[in-house]
């Protein structure tokens, strides 16, 4: 008899899963898909699609606002750089190089979070990870949350502010050179 009860508990559970799947699958049906973007101005990131809608940039899941984003710190390094100029970046990530085609910065990274690739503890050295960075972006806005560029500053700032001084800003970037 248990088993009766429990295989038509079984039974009753698996079609109300059913229902319920093909209820939000209409649903997903009826919503407009979000619009695929590729908001990059860049030949090297022209590719790269990310969600948008193109018109409502929102902060930080949107594609449009991460394409704002880019382009702002990639305008305020074609304005103040030269194209050899190795390019080091306290965000998270880092796509400056390979968006404008730049040499990399030796011993830098393409992924910097703190708490996940580095701590307080354990942490590149930064004059490894910074001193042959002809330029460091420093992100007012970071693509992740808070806590990511916070570790960042906390760790690498008192180099930064021994060894670099800022030498332009846009709405989402600090650029700094070194001091020498």
């Amino acid at each position: 008899m248990g088993l009766i009860v429990c295989a038509s508990a079984f039974i009753v559970y698996s079609m109300r899963t059913d229902e319920m799947s093909i209820v939000f699958a209409g649903v997903f049906k009826m919503t407009r898909p979000r619009d695929y973007v590729t908001p990059f101005q860049s030949d090297a990131l022209s590719g790269f699609i990310t969600f948008g809608p193109a018109n409502r940039p929102e902060r930080p899941t949107d594609g449009q606002w991460l394409g704002q984003y880019v382009n702002d710190g990639m305008r305020l390094l074609r304005e103040n750089t030269s194209p050899a100029d190795s390019v080091a970046s306290l965000d998270y990530v880092n796509p400056f190089s390979f968006a404008l085609k730049r040499p990399p910065n030796a011993g830098g990274t393409v992924w910097l979070a703190y708490g996940d690739s580095y701590s307080d503890r354990m942490k590149p050295d930064p004059e490894r990870f910074l001193g042959s960075a002809a330029v460091v972006m420093i992100p007012k806005w970071p693509t992740g949350t808070r806590f990511l560029i916070d570790g960042a500053l906390r760790n690498f700032g008192p180099y930064l502010n021994a060894h670099f001084r800022p030498v332009a800003e846009s709405e989402f970037w600090i650029l700094e050179r070194p001091k020498y």
